[in-house]
């Protein structure tokens, strides 16, 4: 049950968001300091659990399981889980039976290539944006979640005592499992929020996905006999035109409800490595890809079907052989229904109190609400700021719309706690 807000109370709210956010990207900051890459994650889940203390909070460091790659929803870790934690932050101290959780990711895609216009991890305000890796993907969303409690806190304290809960995890940008392992120990709730970087748009849902390590290998030879050998960095051309018509046919009969994306099926070649000397014929090739895939498949059927196609460019009387690994992602397709109670109310809040209705969108990729969506236990959207250069060079978030989002949120969760909790009620409501 959804209850409507007065008017003035929502005015509270969003000037609590104002009066907050200086401080909040003084946070932003300190967050996209920390170069939280795959196994790099303890300093941001250090820095976010001081912010989560001081409001309030209860921050525990949830331990993952290695057995958890075992999972027949889990992505193939590239490294192990000890001394590596989620962040499970509740307002009361226990984690059983939430109403709410916000869902969102610590760990950051690496920034080791050229062209940033200053060190990644250095964060840099110009303007209404703030740049480095992170910044955008999706610190920038981790804040508004805070900076929507801390206006929460300000004007209507009492929502400390309903159970709710902010998850930081680890491993979205790779496998899921951070999330994974958080649900299958019972970390749920009947709603969830994603601050993942929608653009402000409703996220209802993703495709399937699939990362694959592709190992050509041969005998190899001295750069002396190069003309008689034939190396198998010589195949690139055929292995990646071969993946393109793969990539072609995924996307000849797009399905409901991706009918809106020219090309949400894509074969992303992200690595190539090739020998391990000048003077040398390579021995190897590696190609490390990232598959898109419809419903209609699995991932050990795109697997198969990569490994047969690419044996026709590797065929014929040289000594080639190819190995096809799975890596990373392993994540299944998902989709939230546009008609379901969250999505109609959650658009309901921000039409009655900001006029704007958001757009409902689907995306080429994935998020970690498809551990909620699919296998859940209630309802999960991610709704998140407005950024620019996700993954590439001079990464953004726009400030401006943390605040806005931090408005929504803020609404949204009083709105939605107010149908069981009476924090309507002006003589429990603080006011500053």
């Amino acid at each position: 049950m959804m209850a409507c807000l007065p008017d003035g109370l929502v005015r509270q709210l969003d000037a609590a968001v104002e009066t907050h956010i200086e401080a909040e990207l003084g946070f932003l900051r300190a967050l996209v300091s920390e170069p939280s890459t795959v196994g790099n994650e303890a300093g941001a889940i250090e820095v976010l659990g001081d912010r989560l203390s001081r409001l309030g909070l209860d921050p525990t460091l949830v331990s993952i399981d290695d057995r958890i790659a075992a999972d027949p929803l889990a992505g193939v870790p590239s490294q192990g889980y000890r001394d590596r934690h989620n962040l499970l932050a509740t307002t009361n101290g226990t984690s059983d039976s939430l109403s709410l959780l916000i869902n969102g990711h610590i760990d950051v895609v690496p920034a080791e290539g050229p062209g940033w216009s200053s060190p990644p991890f250095v964060p840099v305000l110009a303007g209404d944006r703030m740049y480095g890796r992170g910044a955008g993907d999706m610190k920038g969303g981790l804040v508004a979640a805070t900076l929507a409690l801390q206006a929460i806190s300000v004007v209507a304290g009492d929502f400390l005592d309903h159970p709710m809960a902010l998850l930081a995890v680890i491993e979205e940008e790779c496998t899921g499992n951070g999330t994974l392992s958080a649900l299958r120990s019972g970390i749920d709730a009947e709603v969830v929020l994603l601050p993942e970087p929608t653009n402000q748009s409703i996220l209802l849902g993703g495709i399937g996905i699939v990362w694959l390590q592709l190992t050509i290998n041969t005998r190899g030879g001295h750069a002396e006999a190069a003309d008689r050998l034939r190396s198998p960095s010589q195949l690139l051309s055929g292995l990646i035109a071969e993946l393109g018509n793969l990539e072609r046919e995924l996307n000849e009969s797009i399905e409901e409800p991706f009918t809106d994306l020219s090309q949400p099926y894509n074969v992303n070649i992200g690595k190539i490595q090739a020998g391990d000397w000048a003077s040398s014929v390579p021995a190897w090739v590696t190609l490390e890809v990232r598959i898109g895939f419809p419903n209609g498949y699995s991932h050990d059927e795109i697997a198969q079907l990569v490994e047969k196609r690419l044996g026709v460019v590797i065929a014929g009387p040289e000594d080639f052989s190819l190995t096809v690994t799975a890596t990373g992602f392993r994540a299944e397709g998902y989709y939230l229904d546009p008609a379901s109670s969250l999505v109609s109310t959650f658009s309901d809040v921000l039409v009655r109190h900001y006029g704007q209705r958001p757009a409902r969108e689907v995306m080429g990729s994935t998020t970690d609400a498809r551990y909620y969506v699919n296998h859940g236990r209630g309802e999960a959207l991610c709704y998140g700021p407005i950024v620019g250069n996700m993954h590439g060079t001079d990464e953004y978030v726009v400030i401006s719309s943390i605040v806005e989002t931090a408005k929504h949120y803020a609404s949204f969760i009083v709105s939605y706690l107010s149908g069981e909790l009476d924090i309507l009620n002006p003589s429990r409501m603080k006011h500053g």
